[in-house]
């Protein structure tokens, strides 16, 4: 989960967010191992949103399909997002993938726009 292969800043119109860089990643638990999952996701995340330039990491699990959790991080920027992959190391990811039915699927995801209710 620590490699940005593929990866670049995201465009945007705002300038504080004009490097963000949101990582997406979709992991299935091996049968019968879910909870194991979830808790070394939920420790994963712990020491993710400490790191530099995280400015906000999402945790999620699919209410139908409960083997299956989406882990969202935000990075400032792409070398923000690097550097901290290497600070963990591959230590911090082996809770995880000893958890997961397959490699995890990933995602670099660019904004196109935000929407905000009509108040």
């Amino acid at each position: 989960m620590s490699s940005a292969v593929g990866c670049r800043p995201a465009a945007s119109s705002d300038k504080e967010k004009a490097m963000t860089v949101i990582r997406h990643y979709q992991m299935t638990a091996i049968n019968g191992r879910e909870d194991e999952l979830k808790s070394a996701l939920i420790l994963l995340a712990q020491k993710v949103i400490a790191m530099e330039g995280c400015v906000d990491l999402q945790l999620f699990q699919d209410q139908k399909a409960p083997d299956t959790f989406i882990f969202i991080e935000h990075w400032r920027s792409l070398a923000d997002h690097e550097a901290s992959g290497k600070k963990l190391g591959r230590e911090a990811f082996s809770e995880v993938m000893a958890a997961v039915s397959a490699p995890p699927l990933t995602r670099c995801l660019e904004p196109v726009g935000q929407l905000a209710p009509d108040m």
